[in-house]
């Protein structure tokens, strides 16, 4: 089958399916939206997902997205925040032999590296450090 293109409607991020993932519930890679598939022979003007503001008759809320492994067509994605804290790393650091370590160790397990970013929180005495979050998908 061929290709669906549609655009995510919270951040407009272009995504590209399967044809065979029409109805299915799928993440937007971008911004974590639900968004249902549409059907393409569908009527025009007719939304895949009805809009409460213009639709107040709407069914209740799609169901929740299928795991992952229910999807037999691959379009979905199973993503994973690992979180790595000052204390995980040599003398309280996050260091990169510990971040390489732990980014071969999510590639052995089908895991691989989406985003990563840091951030700046409080322990539980209030101290500041960093952590270091790694957004991974499969």
């Amino acid at each position: 089958m061929s290709d669906l293109t549609f655009d995510c409607p919270e951040c407009s991020h272009t995504l590209i399916v399967d044809a065979q993932a029409v109805d299915l519930v799928v993440a937007c890679p971008e911004c974590g939206t639900q968004i249902r598939v549409p059907n393409p022979e569908a009527a025009a003007g007719e939304s895949a997902l009805p809009d409460a503001e213009t639709a107040p008759d709407a069914p209740p809320a799609a169901e929740p997205a299928p795991a992952p492994e229910m999807a037999a067509t691959g379009v979905l994605q199973e993503y994973r925040v690992v979180s790595l804290i000052e204390d995980d790393g040599i003398a309280g650091k996050i260091t990169a032999d510990v971040v390489e370590l732990k980014l071969n160790e999510l590639l052995q397990e089908g895991w691989r590296l989406r985003s990563a970013t840091t951030i700046r929180t409080r322990d539980a005495q209030g101290e500041p450090r960093q952590e270091l979050l790694l957004i991974v998908e499969r």
